[in-house]
């Protein structure tokens, strides 16, 4: 009887005469530790599963943040172009007028001030 397949055919024999009798089998190390790494695969899948649930929430929480950052950037980028149309153009109209101011002023000190023609030969003693 120590041996499992000696006392799983007795038990079989054993319920064809009608009576019940429990059979108890012994279990060896070797199916304690299958049955503890069955246990701890499945627990070790569950939890990977709970994580992998986790991690998707996650990124699409980043996600909707991100859209959100993008979403006020392009406000102040828009913002930024709003205000540059106007400073381009004051700014361009600043330097031309600048421009204008200079040139007529020198033509106003040419005027005023009037150069001497310069020589093309040398003066003779």
């Amino acid at each position: 009887m120590g041996h499992p397949e000696r006392l799983a055919t007795a038990c079989r024999h054993s319920f064809s005469g009608g009576a019940r009798i429990y059979c108890y089998v012994k279990l060896k190390l070797v199916d304690y530790l299958q049955i503890a790494l069955i246990f701890l695969i499945l627990l070790l899948s569950i939890f990977l599963a709970i994580t992998g649930i986790q991690v998707f929430f996650i990124l699409r929480d980043l996600k909707k943040a991100l859209d959100k950052f993008n979403a006020i950037l392009q406000t102040g980028e828009n913002l930024a172009e709003d205000i540059e149309r106007p400073v381009a153009a004051a700014s361009s109209l600043a330097t031309s007028t600048g421009a204008a101011v200079v040139s007529g002023a020198a033509k106003a000190l040419e005027k005023i001030i009037k150069p001497k023609p310069k020589r093309f030969y040398k003066k003779v003693l």
